[in-house]
């Protein structure tokens, strides 16, 4: 049915969302993340970067995923940190 083509990614998803989710919080616990940062949005927003970039490269392999990537975690890190 099609609920269950939609489980596995959708468990997949959720499961990647929720591994960025603790990743970011035990970063900012340990003060390499910005405190204003909230870690449940800013892991949708990585994964939502993510899979966007992997289409435009994709389309044009000469963009660089990781130039990208890199910009946005910058904007994450504690002014410390930077």
């Amino acid at each position: 049915t099609h609920d269950e083509l939609l489980a596995r990614p959708n468990s997949r998803y959720a499961a990647l969302v929720a591994t960025v989710e603790r990743e970011l919080a035990a970063e900012q616990a340990g003060g390499s993340v910005a405190p204003s940062v909230d870690p449940a949005l800013a892991a949708r927003q990585l994964v939502a970067l993510w899979d966007g970039l992997q289409v435009q490269w994709l389309l044009d392999p000469e963009q660089s995923m990781s130039l990208a990537m890199e910009e946005f975690l910058v904007r994450l890190q504690a002014p410390s940190q930077h």
